[in-house]
């Protein structure tokens, strides 16, 4: 009879135990809890049920699991393991253990301390955790208001105040009630106190009451600070009206006068653009070919996507191509289909928005295995964008001084000559030649890009044609105008390029 009392209670005991450890939970506080620096936070958690914790692990964690801010296990706390920033800060309430109160006494808590906490409780069968949320707010010093500077147009007021958490907002009133906008704002963290420190300026002019506010509000506190400064009227600056418009008159003047001529120095620079195009182009002389230049896709790298023939751009992905002989495998670059053994030739690329890229022509037999220097040496003679600058690939490199980055670029090849040149599409100015070469086989278009999805386009047959008669034409017209004309003056020629 003593045996199945025995073996009864001891079931009943099984049962209970295996129904309580899948029905513990870990809870902590509705309200995450507002602390102000320099004070100390309790960050409330508990079981439900309530069961000892004496011989569990309890863990309080914020960033990693394995750099707690607080671990009692093995019936003792462990120091060692504990995060460095919390060591001698943090406390647990041993004497409650016995309740399931796993709440942590955190002291002197500072911004860094602001963020989520983790509960973890480890029920040897089974772990549950909470999340407490704790919240850091400092409230910073008075604000200090002083005038910075005069001038004839008001004062410049600056307000300074350190020690706040989190970033506080910062509003200037005048003595109206209503709020003036600033100048300036600059907010600033301290590395080490976590701190925000704030500068603030702003300029005002004289009213009816010369009193100027600046107040800083905590965001998180609800609270704020206030510092005023009463501005005496003999400060402000009085205005004379006809020298307001005297001035204004000047400046007018004088920013005609630039205009002006700017206007006639760009015209003259125009006229000598056009001159050099005209001889460049071996108008009247010999007869150009606008090539349809295409891409060739077994020569482009395999990162580079290719469309219609006439579109390229750098992506993550990898392309498929048949000859890994024939592409380049560390550059991304593609030589056109087109080849070139004789006569002059040209074709122009649109280059979008891409900030980084290289054009111009190739021998057949240029290296496509590694990284090399495309440079004449090797077999390439290019301009290169990079880093907001255009650059001539020549042996020795040579920087390109431009106004802006051509988007639309002319290339300019011919044969016999051994010329290579590069052209601003809009202003059909020169920007780079190669001369003196004597090529001796096949030279093919080469285009290259290090910018992710940024498209490059060859230009198309019709819009490369309209461009081209274009300039044919205004080659024309001045040349003509030139021969019929034999003294002419500079200003005949500036009308010349209005029309």
């Amino acid at each position: 009879m003593m045996d199945k009392t025995w073996f009864g209670e001891l079931f009943l005991i099984c049962i209970l135990q295996t129904k309580l450890s899948g029905g513990f939970r870990v809870v902590g506080p509705n309200v995450s809890p507002v602390v102000l620096t320099g004070g100390d936070a309790l960050l409330e958690c508990r079981t439900e049920p309530p069961v000892s914790l004496t011989n569990l692990e309890v863990r309080w964690f914020k960033d990693s699991f394995t750099s707690p801010v607080h671990l009692y296990t093995r019936g003792q706390d462990q120091p060692m393991e504990q995060d460095a920033a919390y060591r001698g800060r943090t406390e647990l309430f041993k004497e409650a253990f016995n309740v399931g109160n796993a709440s942590l006494k955190l002291r002197n808590i500072n911004p860094f301390d602001d963020g989520e906490y983790k509960c973890f409780i480890d029920f040897k069968t089974i772990y549950e955790e909470a999340k407490i949320h704790l919240k850091v707010g400092g409230m910073g010093h008075q604000p200090l208001i002083h005038m910075e500077a005069i001038s004839q147009w008001g004062i410049r007021l600056t307000c300074t105040s350190n020690g706040w958490y989190p970033r506080p907002n910062v509003h200037w009133i005048n003595g109206k009630g209503e709020i003036i906008s600033a100048q300036s704002l600059t907010i600033e963290k301290d590395r080490l106190s976590g701190l925000f420190n704030v500068l603030s300026r702003v300029d005002v002019r004289s009213d009816s009451v010369n009193r100027f506010s600046c107040l800083m509000q905590n965001p998180l506190l609800n609270k704020g600070e206030e510092a005023d400064l009463q501005v005496a009227a003999l400060f402000f600056p009085k205005t004379n009206i006809w020298m307001v418009l005297f001035l204004c008159m000047l400046i007018s003047l004088i920013i005609a006068s630039v205009v002006e001529v700017l206007h006639h120095w760009r015209k003259r620079e125009k006229t000598k653009e056009l001159k050099l195009f005209c001889t460049l182009e071996g108008y009247d002389d010999t007869k150009i070919n606008d090539a349809s230049v295409t891409l060739d896709k077994e020569t482009a790298n395999p990162k580079l996507e290719l469309k219609d023939e006439n579109s390229m751009r750098l992506t993550d992905d990898h392309h498929q191509r048949s000859d890994p002989m024939k592409y380049f495998t560390d550059m991304e670059c593609v030589l056109g289909s087109n080849k070139f053994t004789s006569g002059q030739h040209y074709w122009a690329v649109d280059v979008g928005m891409n900030q980084k890229w290289s054009l111009g022509a190739a021998l057949k037999s240029v290296e496509k295995r590694g990284k090399i220097e495309i440079v004449p040496q090797h077999g390439f003679w290019s301009i290169s964008c990079a880093e907001g600058q255009l650059y001539a690939n020549d042996n020795q490199p040579t920087q390109i001084s431009v106004q802006a980055i051509p988007k639309k670029l002319g290339v300019y090849l011919s044969y016999k000559s051994g010329r290579i040149a590069f052209y601003d599409v809009a202003s059909k100015s020169l920007l780079y030649a190669f001369t003196g070469n004597n090529f001796q086989e096949e030279l093919y278009p080469f285009f290259g890009t290090e910018e992710v999805n940024q498209w490059m386009n060859v230009f198309h047959g019709q819009s490369l044609k309209l461009h081209r008669n274009l300039a044919t034409q205004r080659c024309w017209f001045y040349n003509m105008f030139v021969k019929k004309h034999k003294d002419h003056t500079e200003e005949q020629e500036l009308r010349l390029l209005n029309h």
